[in-house]
């Protein structure tokens, strides 16, 4: 589409990607590419506009603006008028859970004001997506506490079965995990239905879940169409997008 438009001498093309292509490949291992820069080089376009990039380092692979929106005012407006509503905000903790979400976790927490734990995992990475164990890291007890693990990703939803279950080890009563894109890939909804101290999972629709939810009862909606139209009105009408989307 990108290239019929070039063809057809349009004045410019501006990409609407909510879950960007490869953007998980940020890194190079051995000789092998760089996805994610390798996408950049291929897309002849003016402008990208996405949310909540894996690595928000990806911005510099372009040479063209790109506006990587934040998740963080839809989410926590989403929490203050349900969980938050219902539970007790001293009982809860966030929880980032693994390294790659801890800045991100710090975020959400600051703007809820919650106590942050984190993470520890260890991988073979000979294999798939296999996690050898991972470790609670906290100063204070979290027995009894809510959890609320905060994550961009979740793909076969393994790390944060992992944590869920550190967690459980740790004396925590309730877990919701949050999150940007659900991919939900292999035995990932049945991990979440068989999860019995996971309550719900939050995710956006920055990917369709309408088979998802049909699937899973656990499965909770937040829509970002209306960050979106902000983001996309101000490209239109010159406004500044940092007031509007952020």
């Amino acid at each position: 589409m990108i290239n019929a438009c070039n063809l057809s001498s349009v004045k410019s093309i501006t990409l609407i990607c909510p879950l960007l292509f490869y953007s998980r490949g940020d890194k190079r291992v051995c000789r092998t590419s760089i996805s994610s820069k390798a996408v950049a080089d291929l897309l002849q376009i003016n402008r990208l506009v996405t949310i909540d990039l894996h690595s928000p380092i990806q911005q510099g692979f372009y040479s063209i603006p790109v506006d990587n929106l934040y998740s963080i005012s839809v989410i926590s407006e989403h929490l203050n008028n349900t969980i938050f509503k219902s539970q007790n905000k001293s009982d809860l903790i966030a929880v980032s859970p693994d390294a790659g979400s801890i800045a991100r976790t710090i975020a959400i927490s600051r703007r809820l004001n919650l106590p942050v734990i984190y993470a520890h995992k260890e991988r073979d990475y000979s294999k798939l997506s296999t996690i050898l164990n991972l470790k609670i890291i906290t100063s204070f007890p979290i027995k009894n506490k809510i959890a609320l693990i905060f994550d961009d990703i979740a793909d076969s939803f393994n790390t944060n079965l992992s944590c869920i279950k550190a967690l459980e080890k740790e004396g925590v009563k309730k877990v919701y995990v949050i999150i940007t894109h659900g991919v939900f890939s292999e035995n990932a909804i049945n991990r979440i239905n068989n999860c019995k101290i996971l309550e719900k999972v939050i995710v956006t629709n920055s990917i369709n879940q309408t088979e998802k939810l049909k699937l899973s009862k656990k499965i909770e909606l937040v829509n970002i169409s209306n960050l979106f139209a902000k983001c996309i009105k101000c490209l239109i009408t010159g406004n500044s997008i940092s007031d509007q989307c952020f």
